[in-house]
């Protein structure tokens, strides 16, 4: 057995209960699974190392860069993680002419902006979210339909040294939910959806990250296509890399109802093996693991 470690926190010092369901798969191609929590400063990094659940980098993102960049085999890479840990990567896919959920970034420093931004939103959706652009699991993100409240929520983040995305709400997700298309080296592997996660005035998620309904879904046409451009622009950004291991490509139904990216994980995404009843999920993951694992320098 090639023992491949999966970087996970230490509030999940054995892992994401998820991601166990793809270990028999991982055993079958002869690979054996070792969790470490990724700022152990006793870890050994010198196994092929997978980014997992390492939900707690967003307060810490730089200290968790600088170890990315420290271990000498990491899944997805550490260019990639400092790419996709900060959500203002919107704005580069869409002045790439991708479909992406309208957004709005407000930098510290720019508070003066926050209340046209914010009315600029709710003029297009009755309530909008503000998110920091470094965040996981839905942390300190939150939906709003008084202006002073999103204000003040994005004023709090922006004092705190944290720029902000502003987003209209997109309704239509009250309803249809997120779809989730999980790229396996380049492949949609499964679909999942995601049930609606933000009410208006909800309290910010207090845990680790966000509780969420998921279920099985089957993509449409338009859905595809969409993963299917994402990744093809992602191997053109990180052609070093591509195709990158892994990547989650959320979508949501946009105002005209065609599929907007809502973000592009590529750092430590649930990947929802739950949603594939199939096993054929876990088993693409494991080969997708073992061949690149075969195709490391001896």
């Amino acid at each position: 057995m090639t023992t491949v470690v999966w970087a996970t926190c230490a509030e999940l010092p054995d892992g994401d209960p998820d991601d166990h369901l793809a270990l028999p798969a991982m055993a079958e191609v002869g690979l054996d699974v070792r969790y470490q929590v990724w700022d152990d400063p006793s870890a050994d990094w010198s196994a092929p190392t997978v980014v997992r659940s390492t939900w707690d980098y967003a307060t810490r993102r730089e200290e968790f860069l600088a170890w990315s960049g420290t271990v000498p085999t990491l899944w997805n890479p550490a260019d990639v993680l400092a790419w996709s840990t900060d959500k203002t990567y919107l704005d580069e896919l869409a002045a790439a002419g991708l479909p992406v959920a309208p957004s709005t970034t407000v930098r510290p420093g720019e508070q003066d902006r926050l209340d046209d931004v914010v009315a600029a939103a709710l003029a297009e959706s009755a309530t909008v979210v503000v998110k920091p652009t470094v965040s996981a699991g839905s942390k300190d993100t939150r939906r709003h339909g008084d202006p002073r409240a999103a204000t003040d929520h994005a004023a709090d983040l922006l004092r705190a040294g944290r720029p902000v995305l502003v987003q209209p709400y997109l309704e239509a997700v009250d309803t249809d939910g997120e779809t989730g298309l999980v790229v396996v080296d380049g492949v949609v592997s499964h679909v999942f959806r995601k049930g609606q996660l933000l009410h208006a005035e909800a309290e910010a998620t207090p845990g680790l990250y966000a509780v969420e309904d998921i279920r099985a879904r089957e993509a449409t046409p338009a859905q595809r296509r969409l993963a299917a451009d994402v990744t093809a622009w992602l191997a053109a950004r990180f052609p070093a890399h591509a195709p990158l291991l892994y990547a989650r490509v959320d979508t949501v139904p946009g105002p005209d109802g065609e599929p907007v990216l809502l973000e592009l994980e590529l750092t430590e995404p649930s990947l929802w093996f739950v949603a594939d009843d199939s096993g054929a999920s876990t088993r693409a993951w494991a080969r997708a693991l073992a061949q690149r694992v075969r195709t490391l320098p001896a």
